[in-house]
């Protein structure tokens, strides 16, 4: 309590030459003052009520529009000595732990892992559940986002930053602007007094330090009157934000794959050009820089910065992540069309096969695996891949011909466009020879299963039961 009176020096708050009886002559309603600070304590008990409301009442309905459905979970059966020891060390027991549960609990090991293993599953959020905190971030950032960029769009510092530091610390402050404040740092706090129960992800201690980060940020800028760079900062923030939690929302519905990926696309360039670009050459070049210009460095000067700098640290991780995100991304992308282009190289093969002089159409496989099939005079034999003519012209094989794929492709398009029936022929033609192909397949993978021979004793005798295999 002795040190209390120095947190409140003016050298650690306010430029050199400024005190704070000059900061009392711009009067309580147009100046910022520690006290104010206290109404954040209510407004994040507030927050965390109208998020409980909002969760119940109001993200369910929305959740089954959008088709989110919990998966099917099987419970693990009541086990005391199995449920404490689960508690206490919230991982798998070791193999001399193993044996002791074994004698305890008088179970295999293999039923002791299936029940770790299903215990563990219980743990696991619902995507009900991660479905309403998207929703409630959104529904807060889209509000904070549109209320900040209406009181924010027509001040002069808004375009011009060297007004963030104009007359800078006798700046008064507007009320838009203390409530704006306010409603960001009451709702950091309800999600500091959340953190326990909500879902934990892989980025939770940055998440923390993040919002530490932020709240201390918000009250020392508000305190020595950095309102109008904190005001860019937030709004900033939230202008990403309101493009990630959606994107949550979709992933977790069924049937909006394209709506997710469009706006986890729009989020991404969003967050790299905001995060990475804007804020650290517009913001934290301001308060390192422009703000020299109007005063000279002091505690609260370094201490602003280096919040800043944390949070330039916490971007650079996100950003690292998010293009890890979208190489996989573009990479899914990618063997999706390159399986696309194998399925158009199969056809055209069958195409090709189909104008040769042989009467069959002969599927190829993409591996360059053994094709069955059957001749004209009904010989089974197989053919290779490889075996095919790769020459464009016609060449001297018995029953395959094949030539070049753009010879075929155009004389298929002239026979077809003169005589129509043609098309109609070959595609049933096509359909049944691929229709016995399948056929044949299911055939030959049945054949080839194993089948375990069982023997019966009988009176000491063995004898050997039926065998079955399909050909």
């Amino acid at each position: 309590m002795e040190m209390l009176p120095d947190l409140w020096k003016e050298d650690y708050w306010l430029p050199p030459g400024v005190t704070w009886r000059d900061m009392e002559q711009m009067g309580d309603s147009n100046r910022p003052r520690p006290l104010d600070l206290l109404i954040a304590l209510p407004l994040a008990l507030g927050f965390v009520a109208l998020r409980y409301m909002f969760e119940r009442f109001v993200a369910p309905p929305m959740a089954r529009c959008l088709g989110v459905k919990n998966r099917f979970q099987v419970t693990a059966a009541p086990s005391p000595n199995l449920e404490s020891f689960y508690i206490q060390n919230r991982r798998e027991p070791t193999q001399s732990e193993m044996e002791g549960l074994m004698l305890s609990c008088r179970k295999t090991q293999r039923q002791i892992e299936t029940w770790f293993k299903r215990r563990r599953s219980q743990d696991k959020p619902s995507k009900t559940k991660k479905f309403g905190e998207a929703a409630w971030r959104f529904f807060f950032y889209l509000t904070a986002f549109v209320a900040g960029l209406s009181c924010l769009v027509d001040k002069p510092w808004f375009w011009d930053l060297r007004e963030c530091w104009r007359q800078y610390p006798f700046q008064p402050m507007e009320r838009a602007h203390y409530w704006y404040y306010m409603l960001e740092l009451g709702f950091y706090g309800s999600l500091l007094l959340r953190i326990s129960v909500d879902v934990k992800r892989k980025d939770f201690k940055e998440q923390v330090v993040h919002h530490l980060a932020t709240i201390f940020l918000l009250s020392f800028s508000y305190c020595a009157n950095y309102i109008r760079i904190g005001t860019l900062v937030m709004l900033l923030h939230d202008s990403s934000d309101i493009l990630l939690e959606p994107a949550k929302m979709f992933n977790y519905g069924a049937g909006w794959r394209r709506s997710c990926d469009t706006l986890f696309v729009m989020f991404a360039v969003i967050f790299l050009v905001t995060r990475l670009v804007i804020f650290p050459s517009k913001i934290i070049h301001t308060t390192l820089v422009l703000s020299m210009e109007v005063f000279e460095p002091f505690a609260g000067y370094y201490f602003f910065n280096i919040l800043l700098m944390v949070l330039q640290g916490l971007h650079i991780f996100w950003a690292k992540l998010i293009l890890h995100m979208v190489y996989k991304f573009l990479k899914g992308k990618v063997r999706k069309s390159s399986e696309a282009i194998v399925h158009h190289e199969m056809s055209l093969t069958c195409f090709q096969l189909f104008c040769s002089s042989n009467s069959y159409v002969i599927p190829l496989d993409a591996n360059k695996q053994r094709v069955q099939l059957k001749g004209r005079q009904g010989a089974s034999r197989k053919l290779n891949q490889s075996a095919l003519c790769p020459h464009s012209q016609p060449c001297g094989h018995k029953k395959i011909n094949q030539c070049h794929p753009l010879i075929c492709f155009w004389t298929f398009f002239v026979v077809c466009s003169v005589k129509p029936s043609v098309f109609f022929l070959s595609w049933k033609k096509m359909n049944a020879v691929m229709k016995k192909v399948r056929l044949k397949r299911k055939r030959r993978i049945k054949g080839e299963r194993r089948t375990r021979t069982q023997e019966l004793t009988v009176t000491g005798r063995k004898i050997p039961t039926l065998t079955l295999s399909c050909v």
